[in-house]
């Protein structure tokens, strides 16, 4: 497809049956912020990903399938099974970058005073 621009992503996305995500169990995948996942969830799409990082483990809440990294056997198990429960993304939320950037705010404000109570939401 070569270089798309940002507005013609969702076109992408938007053809698509599913969104895989593809990480190798690295530090890369590790700490990296999932973005493509929060784009591809942003248009609907269900989403399976391999479980490193904040990936790992079960099932995440938000819906996104994990399958083992670099296990092509799991991952081709997980999108047969995704693909005839027919699901969609739709009723996701997805984070916001303003969202975010008042999580963050929250977590620096309760850093820089560690007496304080900070509710969590």
């Amino acid at each position: 497809l070569g270089n798309l621009s940002h507005t013609e992503v969702p076109n992408v996305f938007g053809a698509l049956d599913i969104g895989v995500v593809c990480n190798r169990d690295s530090l890369f995948a590790r700490y990296c912020h999932p973005q493509k996942i929060l784009e591809m969830q942003a248009c609907g799409l269900p989403v399976i990903a391999a479980g490193v990082g904040v990936l790992a483990g079960e099932q995440d809440p938000s819906g996104i399938v994990t399958y083992a990294p670099e296990n092509d056997t799991d991952l081709a198990s997980k999108i047969k099974a995704v693909l005839a429960e027919a699901r969609s993304g739709d009723d996701k939320t997805v984070p916001t970058w303003g969202g975010r950037a008042m999580e963050l705010e929250k977590l620096l404000q309760a850093v820089s005073h560690p007496l304080r109570a900070v509710a969590t939401p």
